[in-house]
């Protein structure tokens, strides 16, 4: 819209490496598009000013548009254009959708590729950018952060939703990382850290959130109520979420995803018959470990202080969770996956108690109609007043 310019020194010296003169040229534009780099969202309706000086070009943009985010303070700069690398730096704030789109379209974002969470973002964020971009083969230099304040962010894919997002999420070309994320989960307070891990060409994305938790905060509201009556108060739980980048391209049959919880659930009560039950106040560490086993079904495997073991099949995990097969062991040993459909529980209990069976809640008890095989050996049966000693059960379900 307007410009000026300088030319001092003689012509045969252009362009003045060594001191003998000066070019400089400047002007102003409005409403101009600055596509920067193959690959990155174009800059829109720029306003700003474009200055070459001698061998040098740069482009300082005052407003302009990043899909639907406001541009803030953006400097585009090559130094030499005969050598030409571009430098952009610089920073966008707008609605976090637009922004996260943004990120997925660019190279780092495509480098991840389909792997990718499907993120619904509400609320403003910011988008911190440092490029270096050589304008021949060799590679790009990506420096980037995602600022968070108070944001909700929804997983569809996973029915989870997390509420006032604080923090920041910085990346690089081959790299991602946040650390000590807050946010609230089902409204409790949690940390999260997210990172890569891994060799080149077998990358994960690493999800960890830590938080003392509930059963509403851990199973979701309508599971909670069916669980109040065995389990209650609140305890340590971490969470670890491990997803393989470009998983189709390993040549192996990694999962989609694993999960790993651990907690060693002190401050909550399992109100259950021993060996499985605890008081608030007792420490017993309980390991939670689950992974995709085909369409639809989940492999869990389950370590519950040192007696009990189970191995279990879950399916229909997104609709209405059901188990499909299982076994589990108490003082048994290392629990392995059935063939046979339903659950099998292998015991051996130094003494119970068949009274306790009438603790057990009875939507609880209910879920034992799956039960296909039980085989037990009991030193002391406790009936009424009665002890028998020596007590072996072997129980098999007939259709």
């Amino acid at each position: 819209v307007a410009g000026e310019g300088v030319l001092r020194g003689p012509a045969t010296a252009f362009p003045f490496d060594r001191g003998e003169g000066l070019f400089e040229t400047r002007f102003r534009v409005e409403g101009t598009t600055l596509d920067y780099a193959p690959g990155w969202p174009r800059l829109e309706a720029v306003r700003g000013t474009v200055r070459f000086r001698n061998r040098g070009l740069q482009v300082e943009v005052d407003a302009g548009r990043l899909l639907d985010a406001e541009v803030e303070e953006v400097t585009a700069r090559i130094e030499d254009l005969d050598e030409a690398v571009v430098r952009i730096k610089g920073r966008a704030r707008g609605p976090g959708a637009g922004l996260w789109r943004a990120f997925k379209a660019s190279p780092a974002g495509q480098d991840l590729g389909e792997d990718l969470p499907d993120l619904r973002i509400s609320g403003a964020n910011t988008l911190d950018l440092d490029l270096t971009i050589p304008l021949d083969p060799r590679p790009n230099q990506v420096h980037g952060q995602v600022g968070f304040s108070d944001n909700d962010v929804a997983l569809p894919a996973w029915n989870l939703e997390l509420g006032r997002l604080r923090g920041a999420v910085s990346f690089t070309e081959d790299g991602l990382e946040a650390r000590e994320l807050q946010t609230r989960l089902r409204e409790e307070s949690v940390r999260l850290d997210l990172d890569l891990v891994g060799r080149e060409g077998r990358r994960d994305l690493r999800a960890r959130l830590r938080g003392r938790l509930g059963p509403r905060a851990l199973v979701g509201e309508p599971a909670a109520k069916a669980l109040e009556r065995m389990v209650s108060g609140k305890s340590l739980w971490e969470a670890v979420l491990t997803v393989p980048i470009h998983r189709g391209e390993r040549g192996d049959d990694s999962p989609p995803f694993r999960l790993d919880l651990n907690s060693d659930l002190r401050g909550m009560a399992v109100r259950l018959p021993a060996p499985l039950g605890k008081a608030a106040g007792e420490s017993r560490l309980l390991k939670l470990s689950l992974h995709p086993h085909e369409r639809d079904a989940l492999d869990l495997s389950l370590d519950y202080g040192e007696e009990v073991r189970a191995a279990l099949e879950l399916t229909d995990f997104t609709r209405n969770l059901r188990l499909a097969r299982g076994e589990l062991r108490i003082n048994a040993g290392a629990a392995r996956l059935p063939e046979a459909p339903g659950l099998a529980v292998i015991a051996d209990l130094p003494q119970w108690e068949l009274t306790e069976l009438a603790a057990v809640p009875e939507d609880i008890a209910g879920s034992w109609r799956g039960l296909r095989r039980l085989d037990a050996r009991i030193g002391e049966l406790g009936l009424g007043n009665q002890l028998v000693s020596g007590v072996t059960l072997n129980v098999v379900r007939e259709e």
